[in-house]
């Protein structure tokens, strides 16, 4: 039996995990934290088709010049000497156009496509975590924010999704009394999904658990050793772990992890906020976008979550009391009943975020047996299970049964990038530099 080591225990490892385990190999899971201490315990929880637009798109730079500065905005970018982040600013900067826009929407697309499936498939085999199917409704304060949006979901109709319903005021306020007097108008998608992550995390352990599948806090990944073109064992804070093949699953982790090895990926890590408060103030009838605030609003049972924003500041989990003051007044436009109070719980977490918004799914280059999957931005919970598909599909080198993945591998980012190989010897540390802290998958979902 082909032994797997799984590094990361957030949303997207834990699925990678169950999908090897369901196909006979041995599974270690490794975390430097828990499951789910990463960007997988505070997001929105988002199974959204209709989010299947890359970060970078056409209008965008104009916005982000706007914005970049202000500590307040949706988006907020940390300036700082590091090559690293200018390098990947610019190739951000240069895909957001039309047609990058649109051939990434069509990748995401078609993976969302898988993930809703196997989301649907996993329930129904009695994986026990908290999904609703109540579709997602958009809202808009501008005119212009609901065409661009009309647009996007217009195109999905070609995968199949059914057409979202327009809603004009009067008709926002019949479907969701919560929406306030600014509001113009909204878009009601009726084929997204939403679950609460953390009850998806501990359902995951559970299940891998039971199966035998050895999930390991407080490991932390120091170094690879390799023979030639294959890695053949980790080495952590917990002692050597030997494999046959290994996926890094990591979050922005994934970067560091990775460097060790040779391989450069271009990841930032976009630091997103979320605000729970449990119990619920007020009711929503089913997940809502607020457009212009960037901000995803989710109700549980019996809590509320909006979470939203994204942030460029480094590897760091700090919380900016700025930017959470500025998201209770963005939702307020759209929710007046949105307040202070008692049962408040805030939290950031860092998305891995490429330059081109599309995950790096697949086998690391210069390597036979190493795999990534990662840079899933916000869209971490969304697309997990068909992430996790697709790399089982690879590990078992059935390329052919994974075509959909050719738009995520990661020697996209290869030009110019070291490929190095140790033969036999312990590959390089982490950079000592490197902050310490859990994995990282979704925003939204």
């Amino acid at each position: 039996m082909s032994r797997v080591v799984v590094v990361g225990a957030g949303v997207i490892g834990l699925w990678c995990a169950l999908e090897l385990r369901n196909r006979g190999a041995d599974v270690t899971v490794l975390d430097k934290e828990w499951p789910g201490a990463g960007c997988s315990s505070g997001n929105a929880g988002w199974i959204a088709p209709s989010l299947s637009g890359p970060l970078p798109g056409p209008g965008l730079r104009s916005r982000a010049l706007r914005w970049a500065l202000l500590p307040t905005s949706p988006l907020h970018i940390s300036l700082r000497a590091d090559g690293a982040l200018l390098r990947w600013l610019w190739q951000f900067w240069r895909r957001c156009n039309e047609r990058d826009y649109a051939r990434g929407l069509d990748a995401i697309a078609r993976l969302h496509a898988d993930s809703q499936s196997l989301y649907a498939a996993a329930h129904e085999e009695g994986l026990q975590f908290e999904l609703h199917r109540a579709g997602l409704l958009l809202l808009f304060l501008s005119r212009s924010a609901y065409r661009h949006a009309r647009d996007d979901l217009a195109r999905l109709t070609a995968y199949g999704y059914e057409h979202p319903r327009e809603l004009d005021r009067r008709a926002v306020r019949e479907v969701e009394p919560a929406a306030g007097p600014e509001v113009t108008g909204g878009i009601l998608a009726k084929t997204d999904w939403h679950v609460r992550p953390e009850s998806l995390v501990s359902a995951l352990v559970d299940r891998l658990t039971a199966h035998g599948v050895a999930v390991r806090s407080g490991a932390e990944v120091r170094a690879f050793e390799a023979a030639g073109a294959r890695a053949i064992a980790c080495r952590t804070s917990v002692g050597r772990v030997p494999f046959d093949h290994c996926v890094i699953a990591a979050g922005v982790w994934s970067a560091p992890l990775l460097r060790q090895v040779g391989y450069e990926l271009p990841l930032e890590a976009g630091k997103g906020y979320s605000i729970t408060l449990s119990p619920a103030p007020f009711r929503v009838a089913r997940p809502l976008y607020l457009a212009e605030a960037k901000v995803a609003c989710t109700p549980f049972r019996g809590a509320l979550r909006a979470a939203g924003t994204m942030e460029l500041s480094g590897f760091n989990t700090r919380l900016d009391r700025r930017r959470v003051r500025a998201m209770d007044r963005a939702i307020a436009r759209f929710l007046p009943a949105w307040r202070p109070h008692p049962g408040r719980h805030e939290w950031a977490g860092m998305r891995p975020v490429t330059p081109d918004g599309l995950p790096a799914i697949g086998r690391v280059p210069g390597f036979d047996n190493l795999f990534v999957a990662t840079g899933h931005a916000m869209l971490g919970v969304s697309l997990a299970p068909a992430t996790a598909r697709g790399v089982s599909r690879l590990l078992a080198g059935e390329q052919a049964q994974a075509p959909g993945l050719a738009a995520f591998d990661p020697a996209r980012f290869c030009r110019g990038a070291r490929r190095g190989r140790s033969h036999g010897a312990d590959l390089a540390r982490t950079h000592p530099a490197a902050p310490r802290s859990g994995d990282g998958t979704g925003g939204y979902g």
